[in-house]
């Protein structure tokens, strides 16, 4: 048995309309969940399938879809997070690196989800990361260095290497 407990106004998104999205999540993993009304999630099954519904239930209530968080069932995936307040000490700082992370319209954020072949969501102070395990490394490490000032073209270039590298490591 897991145990999770969540913010009260995330039990919505965690049940979906209808209780569709607590549904899905059950019959995907082969799990029981129950949810109350204080946040506190009990989750019940063969053991794989409750360490993936736990990890899948963190993915949506950080912010991911039930659809981006779903494929955490894969072993080869997994989700991550970064805390923004470890790179920027003011409101305004973080704002500011968040603009960095998002870019005109979403393009910066659309470009690593892309070149890096992961999913991101980036919330007040948090940014999550799902993906098989090397593209979230690479992922990281790119919004690292934007955390850090590096430029975007910089960046960018990193992570279109990326396939490169992953194609010549040995096994």
């Amino acid at each position: 048995m897991e145990r999770l407990h969540i913010e009260k106004d995330k039990i919505g998104v965690i049940i979906g309309k209808g209780g569709a999205t607590k549904k899905l999540i059950e019959h995907e993993l082969g799990v029981k969940i129950r949810v109350s009304s204080s946040g506190a999630i009990t989750i019940e099954g063969e053991t794989f399938g409750e360490y993936c519904a736990l990890n899948v239930l963190q993915a949506i209530s950080f912010g991911f879809s039930s659809e981006q968080a779903l494929q955490l069932k894969n072993p080869d995936y997994n989700f991550e997070t970064i805390n923004i307040k470890n790179f920027a000490n003011s409101k305004n700082r973080i704002a500011e690196v968040k603009g960095r992370l998002i870019g005109k319209q979403g393009k910066v954020k659309r470009v690593i989800q892309d070149l890096g072949d992961v999913d991101l969501c980036i919330n007040e102070n948090r940014i999550g990361i799902i993906g098989e395990a090397e593209d979230v490394k690479f992922a990281r490490n790119a919004i690292h260095s934007l955390l850090k000032g590096a430029k975007h073209s910089s960046v960018f270039k990193a992570l279109e290497h990326k396939e490169k590298y992953l194609r010549e490591k040995p096994l």
